[in-house]
């Protein structure tokens, strides 16, 4: 039971960060091709946080949100580790 437990806590942790992703606003910088990015907040991703523009562009920061996809893993794994094994009996 308590196994079964941690293995949807880890799909809950998945689905829930990539359904809901890191958004960051990526502002183009005059006509030599440069970038400068802003750190938004979580949004459905269906729904961009703000509009696209002519200087400006929403994007998926998909750097950060592997990052919390791994440390939400990380914590269901010690979870597991420490509270979903199965003893052996005899």
């Amino acid at each position: 039971m308590r196994r079964s437990i941690c293995v949807w806590l880890g799909f809950v942790v998945v689905f829930v960060l990539t359904m809901f992703p890191p958004w960051m606003r990526v502002w183009k910088l005059g006509v030599n091709g440069g970038t400068h990015q802003v750190k938004l907040w979580h949004a459905p991703e269906w729904y961009a946080p703000v509009q696209k523009t002519s200087y400006s562009y929403p994007a998926i920061d998909y750097r950060a949100m592997l990052v919390e996809i791994a440390t939400g893993e990380c914590f269901v794994l010690a979870l597991y580790l420490t509270w979903g094994r199965t003893r052996k009996e005899g």
